[in-house]
């Protein structure tokens, strides 16, 4: 991909190594969402950006797609892979009590990783645990077995973030609803609405992992490239075969060559 592309890694306010110190700052979806949208381009800015190829992966898609509405004129391809924020929760669908006492913890703000930081020196070791259980899912083409990273260090990677104070996973309640439910659901906004300002008008790109393994709704991805198709923007779907929702450490090449294949259509669409 960075043969083809300048690439640039941004990890969002709140994440990784981004700023943390003041805690998160905003408060439901429009300050969550437009807060972090003028962020991303206070760091545009920095960098010395023009328009570009915008590219976001599950929670962050909400962000890529919000910054692509309100400006539009600095983008020139929206990619959604296996996004969040797609499709809401059907109206009248009964919750078990599990479910219940979820949604609960969910709305006060209590996340998986409040959960590590509680356990003290031992949530390295679930960390470890977790990582492990997840990479024995991946197949022979994953960064891990291909030894391009080393799980101790994504271990590593991961605790320390994890412990760190609590910051950019707040915005997940307000951004989505439990059960990683859309709060507003993308086809709501896409096009301007809830201060989106002129609406998407480049073309949109949506990748997922397989459908035994993605555990995002693809379909509901699907549906929302062919509503945004008969509207008259170019659109593309892709599922990306022994991949799951990370697909970019599932299978790196593939994910890589997914993308170059989505940006390189609407060209190809014109000759």
């Amino acid at each position: 991909l960075a043969e083809e592309y300048h690439v640039y890694c941004v990890e969002a306010v709140g994440c990784g190594r981004s700023d943390r110190s003041g805690g998160w700052p905003w408060r439901g979806w429009d300050a969550c969402v437009w807060g972090s949208v003028s962020s991303l381009d206070a760091w545009r800015v920095g960098v010395g950006l023009g328009a570009a190829v915008w590219l976001g992966h599950s929670l962050g898609c909400v962000e890529m797609a919000a910054y692509v509405t309100r400006h539009a004129e600095r983008a020139l391809h929206l990619v959604l892979t296996s996004p969040a924020g797609v499709d809401e929760r059907k109206p009248g669908a009964r919750a078990a009590f599990l479910f219940r006492v979820f949604a609960w913890v969910w709305e006060n703000d209590i996340t998986p990783l409040d959960l590590i930081r509680w356990m003290g020196p031992l949530g390295h070791w679930v960390t470890a645990a977790l990582v492990k259980a997840r990479l024995s899912r991946s197949g022979p083409s994953s960064a891990f077995n291909c030894g391009r990273i080393r799980q101790d260090l994504l271990v590593d990677y991961a605790y320390h973030n994890y412990a760190m104070p609590a910051c950019g996973e707040r915005v997940l309640r307000h951004v989505l609803a439990p059960g990683a439910w859309a709060r507003r659901p993308m086809s709501d906004w896409l096009h301007g609405a809830h201060g989106a300002g002129e609406g998407v008008r480049c073309p949109v790109s949506f990748i997922y992992g397989s459908p035994d393994m993605d555990w995002m709704n693809a379909r509901a991805g699907k549906a929302l490239a062919e509503k945004l198709a008969g509207e008259g923007l170019h659109t593309s779907f892709r599922q990306v075969p022994n991949c799951g929702h990370v697909l970019m450490l599932d299978d790196p090449d593939a994910f890589a060559q997914a993308i170059l294949a989505a940006l390189r259509e609407p060209t190809e669409a014109q000759r």
